[in-house]
């Protein structure tokens, strides 16, 4: 009698480490979510380096004519 019940016992846990173990499982699907989230990222990213080193010509061209101006 003892043997069945540690063997039931012993299935209980491996069916119940088994569940825990495949809700942490990432899907296919997951991943192409994050990496759809990721390319929105680096898309915005690239959006406002674009803006700052639009800037950054624009003073540097005031800056320069500036001082063409001054000599």
């Amino acid at each position: 009698m003892t043997y069945f019940y540690q063997t039931e016992a012993e299935a209980t846990v491996h069916s119940e480490v088994l569940e825990v173990n495949l809700k942490e499982l990432v899907t296919k699907e997951d991943l192409r979510h994050e990496v759809d989230l990721l390319r929105r990222d680096i898309h915005d990213m690239e959006q406002r380096l674009i803006i700052k080193l639009g800037a950054l010509m624009t003073v540097s061209t005031a800056i320069v004519t500036a001082l063409i101006k001054q000599l």
